[in-house]
């Protein structure tokens, strides 16, 4: 993330985000989108597993929302856009950025529940007597 530099030599985004900002916010990117791959892979495995038809993406989503597993497909949708838009855009202007983070942020606690029915669905359903 770098912006055109002033007359001191210190670009725009310098000025706005410190090192360890910013260090701290490509964290938070990169685990927000890791989550979401993880979580998506297992959704899938979890639908093989149970026996269901797990050949497309969309077939495992309509199964993980009539388990339970997720409430809305649209949102999961959604939160696969939010975290491409992290792993594909380099958008440096500090207000985007900021309107970013701030979904990233409002999405965590959803992605979270959606991970905690997962791991519920698994413990009560994969796991023999």
């Amino acid at each position: 993330m770098s912006g055109k530099k002033g007359q001191n030599g210190v670009s725009a985004v310098g000025v706005l985000f410190s090192d360890r900002l910013l260090e701290a916010l490509s964290a938070f990117n990169e685990r927000f989108g890791k989550l979401q791959d993880v979580i998506a892979a297992t959704m899938k495995q979890t639908t093989l597993l149970s026996g269901e038809d797990g050949e497309t993406f969309p077939k495992v989503l309509s199964f993980m929302s009539k388990c339970g597993v997720i409430e809305d497909v649209e949102a999961w949708k959604s939160l696969r856009m939010l975290r491409n838009i992290g792993a594909h855009e380099y958008d440096i202007d500090p207000i985007r950025q900021a309107d970013y983070f701030a979904s990233l942020m409002q999405e965590l606690p959803g992605m979270e529940a959606i991970a905690d029915s997962l791991i519920k669905f698994c413990k009560d359903q994969l796991n023999p007597p």
